[in-house]
């Protein structure tokens, strides 16, 4: 995120479009999450699809109080003529009449904005949005972000060759050297990606991570470059209580193999020998085996009849929804074969 500030300290106003409904909207640099007013969520719904999320964190103002909120929702809408999708955190109360949203630094840093105080503009890629100000009002919940204090810096000069991938070690302020775990949101950059993840800090206060270069031309990454903020693995941790109960929208199987032709596969693939009954008499042995034989649908000897089944829906509770990142191990040179074969195996199979 770029930001050409001046000394005006009014703020800067957009107006975001949800199907017929036209909303006012802060861009606050300084709020890392966006919000919105329960009274402009529950117009919004009325005309357009939202998404509730399970991700839930702890919001303080800049006060340090913390700001209760009932819910966290994907939203579509529109600046101008260009569509953007965001997560917004629903407050419980409203807090403004002149904006009823905040877009946070979340937003702004993820479609890469500059924003242009002295000529009141947005620049988003190679667009331009006009935007109005007003003056601040202390109802207004900003977010604290200290920013220099969780800084991210490259250790050490690296290399990245055109489309490929390099381990980075990045050392992080000593108020956070303490922490066993921290979130990393990486900077805004269209040439590498870095995936936000949650990464443990080593005893020097360095963390790892992985860089992706996404163009044809070699990249040099000087040491002490800027790549990014920590935040506290509280400020993420999901709530207790099922708060959010939907109902899965896409339900994935296996394979594409139907019931009949995994049974008949079964079938096929098991034999007497598969079974060790060694340790049984004769006549013991030939009744266990009759048994088992007769019960082949429930014995899978390979990926391709694994299966699937919709009795059941996994449920997994997460402390948070980043991915965790840690240094990653080569595969031993002596496995490399086999794990390309069971590789090929899941492919073949469906399943990956």
């Amino acid at each position: 995120m770029s930001c050409n500030s001046s000394n005006n300290l009014n703020l800067p106003i957009i107006d975001l479009k949800f199907s017929d409904s036209c909303f006012a909207a802060l861009l606050d640099t300084g709020a890392n999450v966006s919000l919105i007013q329960p009274s402009a969520l529950e117009k919004i719904k009325e005309q357009n699809k939202v998404t509730f999320v399970s991700r839930s964190v702890r919001i303080h103002t800049l006060n340090n109080n913390t700001l209760p909120y009932h819910s966290a929702v994907n939203i579509k809408f529109r600046i101008g003529n260009k569509w953007f999708s965001n997560l917004f955190f629903a407050t419980q109360t409203n807090w403004s009449s002149k904006y009823s949203i905040i877009l946070g630094y979340d937003f702004i840093q993820k479609n890469c904005i500059v924003l242009d105080i002295p000529n009141q503009k947005i620049l988003i890629e190679k667009q331009s949005f006009g935007f109005y100000e007003d003056t601040p009002r202390n109802s207004s919940p900003s977010l604290s972000a200290d920013t220099e204090s969780s800084q991210v810096r490259l250790v050490n000069n690296v290399t990245i060759l055109p489309n490929s991938s390099r381990i980075l070690k990045l050392n992080i302020s000593d108020s956070f050297t303490n922490e066993k775990n921290v979130v990393y949101i990486p900077s805004c950059n269209a040439d590498i990606s870095i995936n936000e993840s949650i990464h443990h800090v080593d005893n020097s206060g360095n963390i790892i991570t992985i860089v992706e270069n996404n163009t044809s031309n070699k990249i040099t990454l000087r040491k002490n470059s800027k790549l990014g903020q920590v935040h506290y693995t509280a400020d993420f941790v999901l709530r207790d209580s099922n708060d959010f109960n939907e109902e899965p929208n896409e339900i994935l199987q296996v394979n594409t193999l139907t019931a009949d032709e995994i049974t008949t596969l079964r079938k096929e693939e098991l034999n007497a020998d598969d079974f060790n009954l060694e340790h049984l008499n004769e006549t013991e042995k030939n009744e266990i085996l009759k048994l088992l034989m007769q019960n082949f649908k429930v014995f899978s000897k390979s990926y391709q009849t694994l299966g699937c089944t919709d009795a059941i829906t996994p449920e997994f509770k997460l402390l948070h929804n980043f991915p965790i990142q840690t240094k990653p191990y080569p595969i031993p040179k002596i496995a490399h074969d086999f794990a390309k074969q069971e590789i090929q195996k899941l492919l073949e199979a469906g399943i990956i």
